[in-house]
């Protein structure tokens, strides 16, 4: 039951999965991605408290808003790998399917473990208990957490995990904007947040591939906006050290990219 070995935080389309790719492909750690994504429930499952192994289930089985899984069903989500059934936990979009061939045996397990039982923890070693048992098997004792657009989020990430070392992705927030807005998870989740009278407006546009030059701009400029204030705030409050790594970098040089990380982790 250990913390994360480091946990990836980007503004998301910044490199995340290729990076996670490396790190898998050259070290025996088990990258666990976007476990926080699609959840309506995120701040609950990282409050920072004392709770039953069956409540921390129930908050995690918690499933996708209707509105993202319409999309997801519809296959309009670049990132879905599987399409999971409705209601069903949100670990079967992608991080199970990324690293079983058999998800749903993998889940079976780990409820097992987790919803018969009425030990009480902290949500912190609930989580450890939780990815240290899908990195066990999956063949490794390290973990890394990666989820795309975290740094939203990355002081709850960092309050949760104060000594895992932390990377940071960067890239231009003009090109981050720009592959956005090509990317219908990352739409949904800004009028969600934002805007959440458009929400319907914008799920006719996907399903039915309309041209809505109106809202791709209102993304368009609010994804900008956000990489500012998102990546600043980070700069801000970290408080800790961290490995910054540029997605160039990491594109033209990907085998320094690693050994940075390397040494970093003391790997």
């Amino acid at each position: 039951m250990t913390p994360p070995k480091a946990i990836i935080i980007s503004s998301g389309r910044s490199g995340t999965t290729y990076l996670s790719k490396l790190i898998s492909e050259k070290f025996p750690i088990t990258i666990v991605q976007e476990f926080f994504s699609y959840r309506t429930n995120r701040e609950i499952i990282l409050k920072k408290e004392e709770v039953t192994s069956q409540v921390f289930w129930e908050q995690i089985d918690v499933p996708m808003d209707k509105r993202i899984y319409k999309l997801l069903s519809e296959n309009l989500i670049s990132t879905a790998d599987v399409i999971h059934k409705k209601n069903e936990n949100v670990m079967l979009r992608s991080t199970l399917p990324r690293l079983f061939s058999n998800p749903t045996k993998i889940l079976s397990k780990l409820k097992k473990d987790f919803q018969f039982s009425y030990e009480i923890n902290t949500k912190e070693n609930h989580l450890n208990k939780l990815f240290s048992t899908i990195a066990y098997l999956h063949g490794n004792s390290m973990w890394i957490e990666k989820t795309g657009g975290n740094i939203r989020y990355f002081s709850e990430l960092q309050n949760m995990w104060p000594d895992s070392q932390i990377i940071y992705l960067t890239r231009s927030p003009k090109d981050v904007a720009l592959s956005k807005i090509q990317h219908n998870g990352f739409l949904f989740g800004y009028f969600f947040r934002y805007y959440p009278e458009k929400i319907e407006e914008l799920i006719r546009t996907l399903i039915n591939r309309e041209k809505n030059q109106k809202l791709y701009e209102i993304a368009l400029n609010g994804f900008l906006d956000e990489w500012y204030y998102e990546n600043d705030n980070f700069l801000e409050k970290i408080n800790s050290s961290f490995l910054e790594i540029k997605f160039y970098d990491l594109i033209n040089s990907p085998q320094e990219t690693i050994k940075q990380i390397e040494i970093v982790l003391k790997l």
